[in-house]
């Protein structure tokens, strides 16, 4: 869309937790107006309901009319994300 953009941001940050998450932040600016969804789809579903209830992370997805921001939690560790060496991966080289 002319004029449209879409901006992804992540970072590490410590949780109340004390243990490390990875942040990742969509939003979209100068774009047509946005109105939030009357039924939720796949994509919606996967992100809404999926990342929680698999990963324990957490999503604050929001349609505002100047665009749509989404905010996703991810831990590290045995049910999120995780470092993996590309030495050890199958075929073992970095990709």
């Amino acid at each position: 869309i002319p004029g449209g953009r879409v901006s992804v941001r992540w970072s590490r940050e410590k949780a109340a937790t004390g243990s490390d998450r990875l942040l990742i932040h969509w939003e979209e600016t100068g774009g047509p107006l946005v109105e939030a969804p009357r039924h939720c789809g796949y994509g919606t579903s996967v992100v809404r309901d999926l990342i929680p209830y698999e990963i324990d992370g957490t999503v604050d997805l929001v349609f505002a009319a100047d665009g749509v921001r989404c905010k996703i939690g991810v831990p590290f560790g045995p049910k999120g994300v995780r470092h993996v060496d590309p030495a050890t991966r199958p075929g073992g080289d970095a990709p």
